[in-house]
Parts: structure tokens; sequence; C-alpha cells
């Protein structure tokens, strides 16, 4: 995996880290919920959307491309940008295998003129 990619993923986890416990307080106090559980949700989300960037991140035929990942219970949207079909179905392929995760909504586009990255073209 190259070095941008491991930045990348490890910025993510960070952030998620972050993010999760700070972002959901003010929600948390204005309603009834559990603050517990509500947290628990974000954090197994963030953690379904770390392990399918890190395996579309791992594939040989995938790494070259920018996703977008979001993820809600058991439910994944995909987003970016791929050269053929075959890409698409592979990235959709790589989440629904995810343990947990029974959806995928697949808003990757198609591109025949798309470039990829350009740090994995020189790899």
């Amino acid at each position: 995996m190259g070095n941008l990619v491991k930045q990348f993923i490890l910025k993510l986890v960070l952030a998620s880290g972050i993010a999760v416990p700070l972002g959901g307080v003010a929600t948390d106090i204005a309603d009834d919920t559990r603050p517990h559980d509500r947290m628990d949700g974000q954090i197994s989300n963030a953690h379904h959307a770390t392990q399918i960037l890190a395996a579309l991140s791992r594939n040989s035929q995938l790494h070259a491309f920018d996703f977008s990942v979001s993820v809600a219970v058991d439910q994944v949207v995909l987003g970016g940008i791929v050269d053929d079909d075959i890409s698409k179905k592979l990235a959709e392929r790589i989440a629904i295998e995810v343990r947990g995760i029974n959806f995928v909504v697949n808003h990757i586009v198609v591109d025949a003129n798309y470039i990829r990255l350009q740090h994995a073209i020189s790899e």
C-alpha cells in the first residue's frame, strides 16, 4: 500500500475518533436517546467506512481511484468516479463483503475519459 494511502487511512481513523465523540454531544443532550448507544453506532459506522476504504485501496484495480464512503447502520453509499463498469461493480462487491453491511447504494460514476490519480499510475 502506498504511503499516501496509508496516510489517508490514518487521517481518516484519527478524524473519526475525534469527530465521533465530539460531534454528537449537542444532539445527545437535545433528545432522549442514550448517548452511549448513539456513540457506539457512530463508531461502528466509521469503522465500517474505514474497512471499506482500506479494502478499496488494497485492490490493484481500484487503488488509483478516489472513492467516498458513507455508512449508516448496515447500508453503504459509495461515490467517486471510475473509468469502467467493471471497476464500479468491483467496488460494490468489496463493500458488500464487509461483515455487517447488508446494502450498498452505488453512486459511483463511470467516465471512460477519467484519468486515475497520478501517484497510482506511476507505481
